[in-house]
């Protein structure tokens, strides 16, 4: 056994008793220098600062704005972090990986995932002016995520997770329907969260499927809204907002829009409702109002369920039907009318349904004369051998030009 190996079984030693003695995260972070003399910092998933010890000032400078302030600055994230996959190459390793691009080129470094319960909780990195130390930081580093997830379980360090051990109860009984029908007590959890009604629930869904993303809107919305509990399921993000931020939802969408845009994500939001057990009926609002929301109009990043209303009713129609049987006989003729005689009549039956079927207001839209667009509603006729003056024909229509633009 080598000087190495000694000094890993000695350190592993005293880490596993701290770790059972209660130790502090930052007593652990400084135990890691005080053995290795290796500069270390510790963040959770959202960036922010758990702890970190070293020669200060780092010689990364990136890391000394982190140790000052706490959290690097929104540019930093998404212009050093996550464009160059820094975040995202060390978030799907196993273990940690040596950083050498991007911001870290000129201050090479380790760096590794903490998953606590299959959830990325945060990042440790070493930094190390030697590269024929990178071999040793890789093992080191690996073996520090492991513990720091050990630690990450314990009740000492509650202070730096993102949400508490209550919160994430309460957040896996609200949101997993499939294992918990009823929904959980407020009594049980109101000594611990001060959960009242009005509710809301929003579903965040990254278009690149970027969880690291994710992670970091979820930090941020918990800094904007510290009341929010959340529930992060595969590449979704469940929010739950109660009390005064649920009774303003528009001040909610609004504050978290900037961070929609920037990180290109999407959201669903379900109604206001008051009563916890119906929770169920709103998180599939939430769902639905964002998969068809997506569906319809993907340059958007709000869908709210209101505004969705009638596609969601149609978007499982649309999965599951043929398109000849989804859309109706009549427009597929209409369309391959315009195909063959380059005619735009389907797009002048659209916009003169839409317009509740006044032909001035629809004639406007189209740029079209009154006459003209008189003349394409006898032709449609004549081709489909309907009128969509028909009450019943024009709802057909309109459903049939839904279900178009989904399928």
């Amino acid at each position: 056994m080598d000087s190495t190996d000694l000094l890993f079984e000695d350190f592993y030693e005293k880490a596993v008793s701290g770790i059972a003695a209660g130790i502090s995260i930052q007593e652990f972070t400084e135990m890691c220098y005080d053995f290795f003399h290796l500069d270390i910092i510790i963040v959770d998933a959202g960036y922010r600062l758990i702890s970190c010890a070293g020669n200060r000032p780092f010689s990364d400078p990136y890391w000394e704005i982190l140790a000052d302030s706490g959290r690097p600055d929104e540019e930093t994230i998404v212009n050093d972090y996550l464009k160059v996959g820094y975040l995202d190459a060390i978030s799907q390793s196993d273990g940690a990986i040596f950083v050498d691009w991007g911001v870290c080129r000129e201050y090479p470094q380790t760096s590794g995932p903490i998953y606590v319960n299959g959830q990325l909780s945060g990042f440790i990195s070493l930094l190390f002016k030697d590269l024929k130390l990178k071999e040793f930081s890789l093992k080191l580093n690996t073996a520090l995520c492991r513990l720091c997830a050990i630690l990450l379980k314990t009740d000492c360090i509650r202070e730096y997770q993102t949400q508490n051990p209550v919160r994430e109860v309460f957040a896996t009984q609200l949101f997993d329907i499939q294992n918990y029908p009823k929904a959980p007590r407020l009594e049980d959890y109101r000594p611990f969260i001060d959960i009242r009604p009005p509710f809301l629930i929003s579903v965040l869904r990254s278009q690149g499927g970027n969880r690291p993303v994710l992670e970091h809107v979820r930090g941020r919305a918990r800094t904007i809204f510290p009341d929010i509990i959340y529930l992060h399921q595969e590449d979704l993000l469940y929010l739950f907002l109660h009390g005064n931020h649920a009774e303003n939802p528009e001040n909610f969408r609004c504050r978290l829009n900037e961070f929609l845009t920037e990180y290109n994500l999407q959201m669903g939001c379900s109604q206001i409702f008051e009563q916890i057990e119906t929770r169920a009926i709103y998180i599939q609002q939430a769902e639905y109002a964002l998969k068809t929301g997506c569906r319809l109009n993907p340059e958007k990043h709000i869908f709210n369920y209101q505004d969705y209303y009638i596609p969601s009713m149609l978007s499982e129609a649309a999965d599951r039907l043929f398109p000849e049987n989804a859309v109706p006989a009549e427009l597929m003729v209409l369309r391959k009318f315009d195909t063959e005689n380059q005619t735009d009549y389907t797009e002048s039956l659209k916009v003169y349904l839409h317009e509740r079927n006044n032909l001035n207001k629809a004639a406007a839209r189209l740029h079209l004369h009154r006459n003209s667009l008189k003349y394409r509603l006898d032709k449609i006729a004549d081709l489909t051998g309907i009128s969509p003056d028909d009450p019943d024909t024009a709802l057909k229509l309109q459903l049939g030009f839904l279900m178009l633009e989904m399928i």
